[in-house]
């Protein structure tokens, strides 16, 4: 194939190759023996003062915990809501409950969405903003007691909206297994991470952000890594390690 030539050659001639997740630079330094560095995106902090100039709309309520998930529910490689819409109804229905958990929704919504949120009859549990801008949707983050990160099948998988739920300071409850997103929460310290297809896990990681023990355990580290300048600086130490190499080499 045509691609392939075209990444072999890439690969053979670059002094180093950066992979934006640890999967992808692993695949690079294992399948093509380049050597492979992993360099991930992250937090601008130049977006602070749009995020403190914004309002963001008022969701708590007495006898609610609130879990935000910002963006379209829905997506790519098996991003399947659906266990997650059914953990919350089985959730907030437990007799004698004195929290329930409200999920707030911002974003496009599909019809896709749209469809499976009429279908599981939620009422209030569910709350949907609609589509904010920017600012009020990363200061909508910040008011919440958790974040939702759904995620599907793809090993490399850690979107931007991972990097603003690290920068937002709250608890993420993510449903990831096996690829970049389980494997940055867990190291950071910044949620918990359940299988996206396990209604008995999803509830109980509800119960948690229920009662706060999610946010008791909230212990973030590590996060200058995901942090501008980290990114860059790193990078700019790569350049100069491939010039050193470049030159070495003739």
């Amino acid at each position: 194939m045509l691609e392939a030539r075209l990444e072999r050659a890439v690969s053979d001639t670059a002094e180093v190759v950066v992979g934006a997740t640890r999967p992808i630079a692993e695949d690079f330094a294992r399948r093509l023996g380049a050597r492979a560095e992993w360099v991930p995106n992250g937090w601008d902090p130049d977006l602070a003062p749009e995020v403190r100039c914004a309002a963001a709309p008022a969701i708590a309520a007495d006898g609610w915990a609130t879990l935000v998930h910002t963006g379209t529910l829905s997506g790519p490689r098996g991003r399947d809501p659906r266990p997650l819409l059914r953990a919350l109804g089985r959730v907030n229905a437990e007799p004698g409950r004195s929290r329930r958990v409200r999920l707030v929704l911002a974003g496009r919504t599909t019809v896709e969405d749209q469809a499976l949120l009429a279908e599981a009859g939620l009422g209030e549990s569910v709350r949907h903003l609609g589509l904010l801008e920017r600012g009020a949707a990363l200061a909508l983050q910040r008011e919440a007691d958790a974040l939702a990160l759904l995620t599907g099948t793809y090993s490399s998988e850690a979107t931007g909206k991972l990097f603003e739920y690290l920068a937002a300071g709250r608890p993420i409850l993510a449903l990831a297994e096996r690829n970049e997103a389980q494997r940055i929460v867990i190291a950071t310290g910044t949620g918990v991470s359940v299988s996206p297809h396990d209604e008995g896990q999803i509830a109980a990681a509800l119960r948690a952000v229920a009662d706060g023990a999610l946010a008791d355990s909230y212990a973030p580290h590590g996060l200058e890594r995901f942090t501008y300048p980290g990114p860059a600086s790193t990078v700019a130490g790569l350049v100069e390690e491939a010039i050193g190499l470049r030159r070495r080499s003739r």
